[in-house]
């Protein structure tokens, strides 16, 4: 188990020493908090990203896996929970997505299992734990871009 800061990458190694960089954004957007200095955040507002955190990450350079508390801008969720066909406007997600080009992003907040395509990029949106596709295995090459699921628990009903 790892600890990843917020905005920040962490490098892992295999044993034949190939490299896998994750890259972290946590927080959820709130419109209010946005534009403000992550570091000027207390309270309830603490919860929120920044656009200093998005920029500060961006500049990191290509990743190879993103995680993400909440959906980039543009994520469909069709016929899901309360407010069905809604559409995230996570502002600077989907920009931090395009910038550092993951082999993969994972999502969660939404409390769904999503499949969506920001970018080019292929993003996962994770179910809450117990519920079908709160876990996604997946393997990933150790050089190059290719990655395949290998399967999710519990098991998501076939879409």
């Amino acid at each position: 188990m790892f600890h990843v800061r917020n905005a920040g990458t962490i490098d892992l190694r295999d044993e034949d020493g190939a490299l896998l960089r994750v890259a972290r954004m946590g927080g959820c957007f709130g419109p209010s908090d946005y534009e403000r200095k992550a570091a000027s955040l207390d309270g309830y507002a603490k919860r929120h990203y920044t656009r200093d955190e998005v920029e500060r990450l961006a500049a990191t350079g290509r990743v190879d896996v993103l995680l993400l508390h909440d959906a980039p801008t543009g994520v469909r969720f069709e016929g899901r929970g309360r407010r069905p066909d809604r559409v995230s406007d996570a502002a600077g997600l989907d920009d931090l997505v395009a910038r550092v080009r993951p082999r993969v992003c994972f999502f969660g907040h939404h409390h769904a299992r999503v499949d969506a395509d920001v970018a080019g990029v292929r993003c996962i949106g994770l179910n809450l734990v117990r519920r079908p596709g709160n876990l996604v295995a997946v393997e990933m090459a150790p050089r190059g871009r290719d990655w395949s699921v290998l399967g999710e628990w519990p098991q998501a009903p076939h879409r």
